[in-house]
């Protein structure tokens, strides 16, 4: 085989394996080097890998390497770009260097949703979720890197965790937290023990978590001050990365929702139902409380309060929140199960559905019935794991 016919084979199979790029981006990288790269890559697939043993906090870090990478390499097609283009003022190229880089990135980037996959088919509630359209090897070992049943109820601790609780505290931030304890406090700089107790009252946030986080290891004790108390409150009351991975959840399967995404097909029915509401005036409280605060007059977002609506952008989010609690919920279930083999504990709302207001003028048979009610049941699309008292039925 001559040397350009082997070059062309190296070259064949890395624009095989790295699917995400343009068909001339390895002009200028050499054979050997490309031939370096795929022995790596093999090395790193069979070699140094555990999955048996892999920790919920390594699969964390997993997770978040991917999603930097695919920026990173988003990120280098660009520069790649700009020095082929010319655009920083320098002798154009084929950038060489660059697509090494590039080449080098997506690679790294290809071999970790397998081991994800591999992971995911070893854990109960991974092979569930991989059964959900839309939810892929990465997103599923997201998931399970960052919830843990253990010692929790009910699906909205897993909620209020993602950022998704309508009534979750507020992300105060350090103005607002220092201002609420300026209020408390006044003139005084010695935090008492009433001062602490009016703080956790005043920004939701419970007197054990402000002894947590104040707490002196060398004086074994929590140490309240200004400041201390005011960094504590103003932390954000969730988990940043987790509610991003959320979004990306929601957002899969609504590009998959005209494709047989079952979730994607409730999100778009709860978006019809939101655009009925708000057309038929449920809003208008809302949009006057809320108009005040807007300096932008010539906004969307004032335009639709103006006329007591909620503008698109707010249907489509809580359309979103909606079906991402949906799922969470689901997902609390057959985690529950599969951890304690017990049937979860019922919801309040579902075990006295007698306290839902929205049940009234609502009958079975009203197409808004699924859509209105706090207290419907809505299966998840993959049957939950059975537990042993469902087993000896």
């Amino acid at each position: 085989m001559g040397k350009r016919e082997n070059e062309a084979k190296v070259k064949d199979k890395a624009r095989r394996m790295g699917q995400y790029f343009d068909n001339d981006v390895f002009e200028g990288t050499s054979t050997m080097e490309l031939v370096d790269v795929f022995k790596l890559t093999d090395k790193v697939k069979t070699d140094f890998i555990d999955i048996s043993n892999i920790s919920r906090e390594e699969m964390k870090m997993l997770v978040d390497l991917y999603y930097q990478l695919q920026d990173n390499r988003k990120r280098s097609r660009e520069q790649i770009r700009s020095i082929e283009q010319d655009r920083d003022g320098g002798k154009s190229c084929n950038a060489s260097v660059m697509n090494w880089v590039l080449l080098n990135q997506g690679l790294l980037e290809k071999q970790i949703p397998p081991i994800m996959q591999a992971v995911c088919e070893n854990d109960e509630v991974g092979r569930w979720l991989l059964q959900i359209k839309g939810i892929g090897p990465v997103l599923a070992a997201g998931l399970l890197a960052y919830f843990d049943v253990e010692g929790r109820q009910y699906s909205n601790t897993f909620i209020s965790y993602a950022g998704l609780n309508d009534h979750n505290r507020p992300w105060l931030g350090k103005e607002k937290s220092k201002k609420i304890i300026d209020d408390i406090m006044g003139d005084r700089k010695k935090v008492t023990e009433d001062d602490v107790a009016k703080i956790a009252a005043a920004t939701q946030w419970s007197v054990e978590y402000l002894e947590k986080a104040c707490f002196n290891e060398k004086k074994q004790k929590p140490v309240y001050t200004r400041d201390s108390m005011a960094k504590a409150c103003a932390k954000i009351p969730y988990n940043k990365s987790l509610k991003t991975l959320m979004w990306k959840v929601a957002q899969s399967f609504i590009y998959q929702s005209t494709r047989g995404s079952y979730y994607g097909k409730l999100y778009l029915e709860r978006k019809a139902y939101e655009i009925k509401r708000n057309e038929e005036g449920y809003n208008r409280k809302y949009a006057e409380d809320h108009i005040g605060h807007l300096k932008d007059k010539k906004s969307d977002t004032y335009k639709a309060y103006s006329e007591g609506k909620i503008p698109d952008s707010q249907i489509t989010s809580r359309a979103r929140r909606w079906v991402e609690q949906l799922f969470l919920s689901h997902l609390f279930d057959e985690m529950y199960r599969v951890h304690y083999d017990a049937l979860p504990p019922i919801p309040y709302i579902l075990a006295h559905p007698e306290k839902d207001s929205t049940i009234q003028n609502i009958t079975s048979d009203d197409p808004e019935y699924l859509t209105e009610r706090h207290n419907r049941y809505i299966e998840p699309e993959v049957p939950y794991t059975l537990v042993s008292c469902e087993k000896n039925k």
